[in-house]
């Protein structure tokens, strides 16, 4: 399988990402290579379902945009993609809740919010929301890979 070196990038308050390596960090941005797509675990979403617990390794796409949620050393991290850029992004320290049933899954980079929204009741899908100073600025509905 090949290398995956797209993200989410920022810029003017629009988002760019192309295939690349430059990643940036969360309270404490850093640059780092993203890792082999292959190494992402795929979820057991029945058996989360089942057991009404959150996921927190698996990825969700809609062709054009690509988010993963891991938890890497105790820490949850979002990795973000667009496989029409070159830039992607890498966030850790996100924090994991529970709302009206939906598990909800946000990190923070600067002004810059990403949030995951996975529902065990539709658990084939997800929705990424990013908001930058409190205002929306991509809302997709992501399809489990």
């Amino acid at each position: 399988m090949s290398k995956y070196y797209c993200g989410l990038g920022l810029f003017l308050g629009v988002l760019l990402c192309q295939p690349a390596a430059l990643i940036l960090g969360g309270a404490s941005p850093s640059i780092a290579a993203i890792a082999d797509s292959s190494s992402v675990p795929k979820p057991d979403i029945q058996q989360s379902i089942a057991q009404n617990i959150a996921i927190t390794d698996f990825e969700f796409s809609d062709g054009e945009w690509t988010v993963r949620v891991l938890k890497v050393d105790g820490e949850l991290r979002y990795e973000g993609s667009n496989v029409n850029q070159s830039k992607g992004i890498r966030i850790t320290g996100g924090k994991k809740s529970k709302k009206n049933g939906r598990f909800v899954y946000a990190w923070k980079n600067k002004n810059v919010s990403y949030i995951v929204i996975w529902n065990p009741n539709d658990p084939n899908f997800a929705r990424l929301q990013v908001t930058e100073s409190g205002r929306l600025i991509l809302n997709k509905l992501l399809s489990a890979t």
